[in-house]
């Protein structure tokens, strides 16, 4: 265990002891003596000469303080507890001995000495005493099934986290967290085990002190006591069938244990973030040269003529760029393009000359800022916790007016001890975001105007404001020109600058109460009820502005839409729990523990937008001030859904060393038709503490813990996209070549296909794992190999639905999918003395699904197929370049070399300097058979889209008040096949710009070379059996420009530095920390920085596994931050 999760768990032994102290004066042990002094009588009565005055201080491995430790006279009542700084007073016999103990910590005895110092380890097994698990927590030592329990404090504890997701990504083996765009507002991919269901997002469930929140960006990671990630069907079945892909349990911080206790700790962070992973652009002379040749001998290579830019022939732009970077590229601080130095008219067109470089021209280093407050305390039967937060990010949009994430959070939470046998406790959390952005620019799939055509143009084309072509003499070259002055050309930061603020706000407001009932001994009761609300409101509004049109000198109108959007949506959730819980044993060997329960929750959902026309006031953007207040589009969507379900679990071991764990559940849900709705799923698990056998005795000093444990249950999935897929729908639309644009006749398409016989998904995993310990459990290992299976999975019916105008199948329970994978975790601590200590955690996991069962049979391999790996990409196998040898005199292929033209494009046509591909199939052709499973031609499988060996190393050290952490993370594999133009030299007739790395082409000169001799449009096109606009010509899905995305990451590195408390005691306080840290601080890469590797999304919306297959890369950065720190408790 990490030790600074030590010294967190430290902290709770601490409270404990304080709460034992408590209990020990309540209840006057025999004649015990308060902390303050007071001598008691020993039962023996020895002579007072005989007697010595013992004083003295008990303190952690650390030098910390323990408060309310027993400190006894061995054989007697005379003792006392330790004060609130560990020190104590009494009055004991000569040579007595002492026995002091606190929970969590090892008892040890001492012979009293007048003035003493003692130091107390904690106890390991106590260490491993609890681990929060489905309703209810449970002895680690005694888990049979897979659950990884966080180490909180490391991962959000001492880093400037401000999302949950972002401090778990990489720590928990098996729990993938990706994100594709680093958006402001945008929420990540989150899988347990790899891909278990082509429906829905495999996401797993999320709970948060037992109700589900719909994201984890609400969850202020200042307030959570413990996560725990449950990943078999063994520990995740007790939640039915919202956890059939796993579930996150977090529990939030509540009041302490300690008596007449408060405590207020406040912590910030201010961070500076600077975007990395950004493109290579050409901005120097001798590249611009060079990407203007590349250009000319592209062109020539199409149809052999000159290429031009928008009126720019590229043989006419070299004299005046060499020109500009001699006399005026000084100048890049003035935005305003100069007449006669940056552009000039050549026969009318525009000819640019000033080159920029747009990492620069668009993105800025933001800034961000976290205050959090939280005071906690006990005022004897009842605690408390009240946890405050706030979180502001700024965009690193340059231009953009406003662009910013704010969120606020408020967590309290109570626990009043009513009755000796009544415990009742209240919960609410309220969360607000706030997020302002430029139309269009609430994601990089949103983002066209800045990130599109940043990417598209070379870095000639003009970023800043235009002077209207006005000369010396302040006349102008051009009257047309002239209308376009002080306004941004039409590219790069002219969108974003003139865009309108839209907004969106997101309320989540949850309120609970829950009680527990102590009914006999070993037999209690626990119920909650939770009410949450979830308020999303959206104010989306554009109005008409204009630009310089570079291409056509003039001012002109980007957009003439002047609309109002409000988008309102409504989501109430209530959440019943209810369990009971007996626990009891047989002669002290026979353990068990029995829950039965029952739980529900109720979902209604309500979403209504209204749109209308002419906004009169942008700086109050509401619907009365608009010119269509009494016209407009009106759309309005209600829902319903609800789950519940039965369930218990028994708990068997025998001397904690043989374990029994057995669930079931009988679940059901609205998603299906009444006789469908409620199916019953179980499941159990074993373990063997083998290293609690006596001939383990010689073994123990070095391996002090093994456990062997394995796991088989199922559970249901109802995570599926439609609300009612067991009702034929008709979708609502408006007619819009009948009435004005804002009142269109409305209709309904006609009704949808249904299959009123599917039923439940049924997901069935085993699990095969081991816990072991080694040298005094410093080292620690834990391993699990797992296999799930989704029997029934729902996928399009064979059958096509052919009645009047439906002609999509419905859904059956036609598949079935197999997912095999394995997980291991080393972690490592060892104290060297109470000054200096070291850790570190490892981690690495893998997994591939498969399709085993599959009711298509055509296998074409652009769809599913009984045998398809999830994620695999197909492809070409690239044998080399051809080169003049290969032709004939006229150009065309030698005798006895395959036939490519079937990969051919357009008036593309193979000869020297193109890719040859391997004829796989010897058929003398290269194509791809009929693009099935059974007949795919030269194909192979070349890769695969989903990551696989993702892995974590965690690395710390303590040094007296010092502390340092490194947190490396990575993946091992994972493939990309992407036409984008970032990494294909002009994919597409559009894309006219290149990259650094795009300047190594094939010459007769250059053979050896990254790319093949350029040509125009070169990859645009599709292929029989492969993803469309997946590439053609020289660009054709192969293993030469097949995508390498593994990569290795310092993901954190943080130094802190807590001050002694002997000086800050003096100030009245406990703790006062300072800390630096520093994210995404390197990477290392196959992608010669390209792009972030992390980075696959992109403008469109054509993803495959996460992976935009046109523009991977044209999105949002990720960023590198630089953060400060303090923290401080009262």
């Amino acid at each position: 265990m990490p030790i600074d999760q030590k010294k967190m768990i430290g902290n709770v032994n601490i409270y404990m002891c304080l709460a034992a102290a408590s209990l020990f004066t309540a209840i006057n042990v025999g004649t015990a003596v308060p902390a303050a002094g007071a001598e008691s009588l020993s039962a023996s009565m020895v002579s007072q000469t005989d007697r010595i005055n013992v004083s003295g201080q008990i303190v952690d491995e650390f030098g910390q303080p323990v408060p309310g430790a027993s400190v006894i006279e061995t054989g007697t009542k005379n003792g006392v507890n330790t004060d609130v700084d560990g020190k104590f007073f009494l009055r004991v016999p000569k040579g007595a001995t002492l026995e002091i103990s606190c929970i969590g910590y090892e008892t040890i005895k001492v012979v009293a000495s007048e003035a003493m110092s003692v130091t107390l380890r904690e106890d390991s097994e106590f260490l491993d005493e609890v681990v929060v698990v489905g309703f209810g927590t449970q002895k680690k030592v005694n888990m049979t099934g897979s659950v990884t329990a966080v180490d909180v404090d490391k991962a959000f504890g001492s880093k400037p986290i401000t999302d949950v997701s972002k401090g778990l990504q990489g720590v928990v083996p098996g729990l993938t967290i990706s994100y594709s765009t680093n958006d402001l507002d945008a929420s990540p991919t989150m899988k347990i085990r790899g891909t278990g269901s082509i429906n829905g997002d495999n996401k797993p469930l999320i709970l948060l002190d037992g109700v589900e929140v719909p994201d984890l960006s609400f969850v202020n990671p200042d307030n959570v006591k413990s996560i725990s990630v449950l990943k078999d069907a063994a520990s995740a079945s007790i939640y039915g069938s919202r956890a059939a892909w796993g579930v996150v349990l977090i529990a939030s911080k509540h009041g302490p244990a300690v008596k007449d206790r408060v405590s207020i700790t406040y912590s910030n962070n201010f961070s500076w973030n600077q975007p990395i992973g950004l493109p290579k652009y050409i901005t120097d002379k001798d590249g611009i040269l060079a990407q203007l040749e590349e250009g000319i001998i592209a062109q020539k290579n199409v149809d052999g003529q000159r290429i031009e830019a928008f009126g720019m022939y590229y043989d006419m732009l070299g004299t005046g760029i060499t020109n500009w970077f001699k006399k005026y590229s000084g100048n890049l601080s003035n935005p305003v393009y100069k007449y006669g130095e940056d552009y000039e008219f050549i026969d009318g067109t525009p000819y640019y000359y000033r080159v920029s470089d747009p990492n620069k021209e668009i993105f800025k280093t933001s800034f961000s800022q976290t205050h959090n407050l939280s005071v906690n305390g006990n005022t004897g039967k009842s605690n408390y916790n009240i946890g405050l937060g706030y979180t502001k990010n700024d965009g690193t949009l340059k231009a953009a007016k406003k662009n910013d994430v704010k969120r606020y959070n408020v967590n309290l939470s109570t626990n009043t001890q009513v009755k000796k046998w009544l415990n009742l406790g209240t919960k609410v959390m309220y969360v607000e975001k706030e997020f302002e952005y430029p139309y269009g620019y609430e994601s990089s799939n949103g983002a066209m105007g800045l990130i599109y055509y940043t990417m598209r143009f070379p870095t000639f084309f003009p970023f800043g404001i235009s002077d209207g072509s006005k000369k010396a003499d302040g006349t102008y070259a051009s009257e047309s020109a002239a209308t376009g002055e002080g306004l941004y050309f039409r590219h790069g930061n002219a969108y974003v600058a003139n865009e309108s603020i839209c907004s969106t706000k997101d309320q989540y407001l949850t309120i609970g109460g829950n009680m527990k009932i102590n009914i006999a001994p070993g037999l209690s009761f626990y119920g909650d009820y939770t009410r949450g609300r979830y308020n999303y409101e959206n104010r989306t509004m554009r109005q008409p502005y204009y630009v310089a049109n570079w291409s056509f000198p003039k001012k002109a109108a980007v957009t003439t839409n002047d609309f109002l959007q409000r988008t309102f949506v409504n989501k109430i959730t209530n959440t019943y729990n209810a369990y009971f819980d007996y626990v009891f044993d047989i002669q002290k060997q026979h353990n068990f523990a029995i829950k039965l329960g029952a739980n529900a929750e109720d979902l209604r959902y309500d979403s209504q937008s209204v749109k209308v026309n002419g906004v009169q006031n942008a700086d109050i953007p509401t619907l009365n001030l608009t010119d269509g207040k009494n016209e407009g589009i009106v759309n309005e969507s209600l829902r319903h859904r609800a789950t519940a379900g039965f369930f218990g679990r028994i708990n068997y071991n025998y001397k904690e060393k043989y374990l029994l764990e057995v669930n079931g559940r009988y679940d059901g849900s609205s998603s299906f038709r009444v006789g469908k709705q409620w199916a019953f799923f179980s499941s159990a698990s074993a373990g063997y503490r083998i290293s609690e056998e006596n001939f383990w005795t010689n073994i123990k000093p070095y391996v002090p813990t093994l456990k062997l444990r394995a796991s088989y249950g199922s559970v249901g999935n109802q995570a599926l996209e439609s609300w009612y897929p067991y009702i034929a729908t008709m979708s609502t639309k408006t007619v819009s070549w009948i009435g004005t644009d804002m009142n269109q006749v409305s209709t309904v398409t006609t009704p949808s296909a249904i299959n009123a016989d599917m039923t439940w998904e049924k997901i069935r995993t085993l699990d095969i794992g081991f816990d072991a310990g080694f040298f005094n459990n410093e080292l620690n290992v834990t391993f699990d190999w797992y296999q799930r299976r989704n029997i029934g999975m729902l996928v399009a019916g064979n059958e096509i639905v052919r009645y009047v105008g439906i002609a999509t199948a419905p859904l059956e329970n036609g598949g079935d999918l197999k997912t095999t994978g394995w997980e291991l975790q080393i972690d490592y601590n060892h104290s060297f003395n109470k000054d200096l200590a070291v850790y570190g955690t490892f981690t690495i996991s893998d997994s591939k699904s498969e399709i085993t069962k599959w009711n298509n049979t055509t296998g074409a391999l652009n769809g599913w197929y009984e045998g398809k790996q999830i994620g695999e990409i197909w492809g070409f196998e690239t044998d080399r370049y051809f080169n003049s040898s290969d032709l004939n005199a006229d150009g065309t292929l030698k005798a006895g070399i395959p036939d490519q033209s079937y990969i051919q494009n357009g008036s593309f046509r193979f000869g020297a300097g193109d890719i040859k591909y391997k004829d796989l199939d010897n058929s003398g052709k290269i194509d791809t058979g009929k693009g099935t499973i059974d007949d795919h031609g030269d194909l192979k499988r070349i890769g695969n889209q989903l990551p696989r060996y993702e892995y974590s190393l965690r690395l710390g050290a303590m040094f007296k008040g010092f502390d340092f952490e490194v947190l490396f993370q990575g993946v091992g594999k994972r493939d990309m096949w992407t036409t984008s133009s970032l990494f294909i030299p002009h994919a597409a007739c559009a894309q006219t710009n290149i990259f650094e790395n795009q300047l190594d082409y094939w010459t007769e000169s250059n053979q050896n070379a990254k790319f093949p001799r350029p040509y125009i449009n070169g990859a645009f096109g599709s292929l029989s059996g492969l993803p469309g606009n997946s590439g053609c010509n020289n660009f054709a899905p192969q293993t030469k420009y097949l995508n390498n995305l593994a990569y290795l990451r310092v993901k954190n590195l943080t130094i802190g530095y807590t001050l002694p408390q002997n000086l800050t005691r003096k100030i009245y306080v406990e703790k006062l920390r300072f800390y630096f840290s520093a994210q995404n601080l390197l990477t290392f890469d196959h992608i010669n920085g390209v792009m972030d590797p992390e980075c696959t999304g992109g403008w469109s919306s054509t993803y495959t596994n996460g992976i935009d297959m046109t523009y991977a890369g044209r999105a949002m950065p990720f960023n590198r931050q630089w953060t400060c720190g303090l923290q401080i408790t009262f």
